[in-house]
């Protein structure tokens, strides 16, 4: 039996936790991102495995993507990242290669 690396549906809550604590409806995040509001509830629903897509939403939210990999953000305030857990050096330089384009 092989172990799951990332949990997606645990991503996906966490995106929903996320919006809801900062008070936006779907149809708003979805218009800030760029996604349809279809793609969002299916992501937050279903969760995702894409870095990228959780490089978008961590970029929206100003948490490390990182957080929301490991659904730390439901300990984090706004403004203090912090990444508790050494194993995801890799994830750490893969999620910080990428760029936020939002604008």
């Amino acid at each position: 039996m092989s172990k799951k690396l990332i949990d997606s549906q645990m991503i996906g809550k966490t995106i929903k936790s996320l919006r809801e604590a900062n008070n936006l409806t779907q149809v708003a995040l979805a218009e800030k991102i760029g996604y349809s509001v279809r793609n969002l509830r299916r992501i937050e629903k279903d969760g995702t495995t894409k870095i990228d897509v959780v490089n978008t939403f961590a970029c929206a939210f100003e948490v490390s993507a990182l957080d929301i990999l490991d659904g730390d953000v439901f300990f984090l305030s706004k403004n203090k990242k912090n990444i508790v857990d050494l194993r995801h050096t890799t994830l750490t330089l893969i999620c910080y290669s990428y760029t936020c384009t939002l604008g």
